[in-house]
Parts: structure tokens; C-alpha cells; sequence
């Protein structure tokens, strides 16, 4: 009798390779889908401490000088010349550029208009405002007690504006 022997190509099927090519592409659509979320998540967490050592600052300067900075209507861009607010600030932001900082003041009373943000380079901080309960948009206060900065995230579904809220002085 003689023996049978069986021939063995030694290669995939097609469905193997295929399954293979179907797991890399989930792999590849996660990565995708994933690192954009992650990158996103990441600038507004950098925005968000921006946010929080700006209103830090804030009250520190005030403290500091024994003054309170109201800053009417001036921005960060350079010269800093009469911007001390500004050169106090210089060394800590890890995401906003000076230039994007924006002081907002109605002079001695409530602004008539509040301020908003909606672009995430942005920052603003303004007197005379404090916080909504969600955090997301700025009130009138009837006196300078709070102190705001508002900033913008962005979220899956566009840019969302966010409010901290600080006192002038620490109490």
C-alpha cells in the first residue's frame, strides 16, 4: 500500500487575509478617530489653566500693588508700555500668546454689553461680570467684587464659551 501523501501550499486563504485587512482598518479607524479627540482635549485642558492662572494673577496683582486692575479696553499685544497687568502675566501661559489676552472694562460701572468668546485663541477678562451657574457665560455684578475670564473650548459639537470667576481681593 502506498502512502498518501498531502500537498501544502503553505499560503493564507483569502479569507484569512482578509480578516487580517478587516482588523487593521478597526485598528486604523480607532486611531483616527481617537487622536483627534485626544489632541482636542489637550488644548482645552492648556486653555483651561491658562484660564485659571490668568484670574490667580489677577487677584495676586491686585494684592501686590493695592489696586485693582480694571485695564479698560487694552490688549497684550507689545509695547507693554503702561500694561504692567500684562508683563506680570508674560511668563506663565503655556497656550495663549500675549497678544491674544484682552482686557474689557466699561470704565465705573456694569458694561452694557457682556462680552463673549468665540474663538479659542481668544481670552478675555472683565469687571463688573460674574459667572452663570453653569460656567459658561458672564452676568452683570453690581459692584467690582468679581472678576471674570472667559475662554473658549472646543467640543465635538463647536467651540463652547467658559467663565471663571474670582473675587478682586482674596478674602
Amino acid at each position: 500500500m502506498g502512502t498518501m501523501t498531502r500537498k501544502s501550499s503553505g499560503g493564507f486563504t483569502i479569507i484569512e487575509v482578509l480578516i487580517v485587512l478587516a482588523i487593521a482598518g478597526l485598528i486604523l479607524l480607532i486611531v483616527f478617530l481617537a487622536v483627534p479627540s485626544l489632541q482636542r482635549a489637550n488644548r482645552n485642558n492648556t486653555r483651561k489653566k491658562d484660564a485659571e492662572y490668568i484670574a490667580t494673577q489677577r487677584v495676586q496683582y491686585n494684592t501686590d500693588n493695592h489696586t485693582v486692575v480694571v485695564a479698560g479696553g487694552f490688549d497684550c499685544s507689545l509695547p507693554h508700555t503702561g500694561k504692567k497687568f500684562c508683563t506680570y502675566l508674560s511668563t506663565g501661559l503655556l497656550y495663549y500668546d500675549l497678544d491674544n489676552v484682552n482686557f474689557h472694562n466699561s470704565g465705573t460701572t456694569a458694561p452694557t454689553v457682556i462680552p463673549t468668546i468665540t474663538d479659542p485663541d481668544q481670552i478675555l477678562t472683565d469687571t463688573y461680570l460674574k459667572c452663570d451657574a453653569n460656567g459658561t457665560n458672564a452676568l452683570v455684578a453690581p459692584i467690582v467684587v468679581y472678576t471674570v475670564v472667559l475662554f473658549a473650548v472646543e467640543t465635538a459639537s463647536g467651540i463652547k464659551q467658559q467663565c471663571i470667576e474670582t473675587s478682586v481681593f482674596p478674602h
